[in-house]
């Protein structure tokens, strides 16, 4: 009750209304990298189990263990994410809590960039956080991914005539070559 949630699609954002200075954002997408025969270790080492909790430890300090394909990326940061939805009733800054789909898909599909082009207004803030956990620090300035059309033009010909054509393929060489010589910022 302490929450208004919009949904979009299968996106769903939760925001608290109690008109504070400045506004947090904490988002994390719902979907997980699907399995291309990486998730043998995980059954391995939950003992041809996952996904399954794994939870040890006291009452007063419980300790819990998500096994399966996505538990780290992005299961942990979304669990943290309903637990904070739930227990924040009187945040010091308003919240707002958006759990998008489709990252680990195409661009197109995703749904934290459609509700930025459809509704920016329910995405506004002062600070923003994505719940990719990284043992529990904090990286700021995620590199982020870039994804590039390349068109080149070719001329057919026969393989007995190969001279006669041009490689498409040959036209990509100046690219490969500058994308190969780049230097990464550290």
């Amino acid at each position: 009750p302490h929450l208004t949630v919009v949904r979009d699609g299968n996106t769903v954002i939760a925001r608290t209304q109690l008109g504070r200075a400045e506004r947090v954002i904490i988002a994390g997408h719902l979907d997980t990298v699907p399995s291309s025969g990486n998730d043998h270790a995980i059954l391995v080492e939950a003992g041809e189990r996952a996904p399954y909790v794994d939870s040890t430890g006291s009452a007063d300090a419980p300790e819990a263990r998500i096994y399966g394909l996505g538990a780290c990326d992005m299961k942990g940061g979304v669990a943290v994410q309903l637990k904070l939805a739930h227990d924040l009733r009187e945040p010091n800054r308003d919240v707002t809590f958006v759990f998008y789909d489709c990252e680990e898909v195409e661009a197109e599909l995703n749904g934290l960039k459609r509700v930025a082009e459809t509704q920016p207004g329910l995405l506004a803030g002062d600070f923003a956080i994505l719940m990719e956990p990284s043992d529990a620090g904090v990286e700021a300035g995620c590199q982020g991914t870039i994804r590039i059309a390349v068109r080149t033009h070719g001329r057919r010909a026969h393989t007995a005539r190969a001279w006669m054509g041009e490689n498409a393929i040959h036209a990509l060489e100046e690219i490969l070559r500058r994308i190969n010589a780049y230097e990464d910022r550290k």
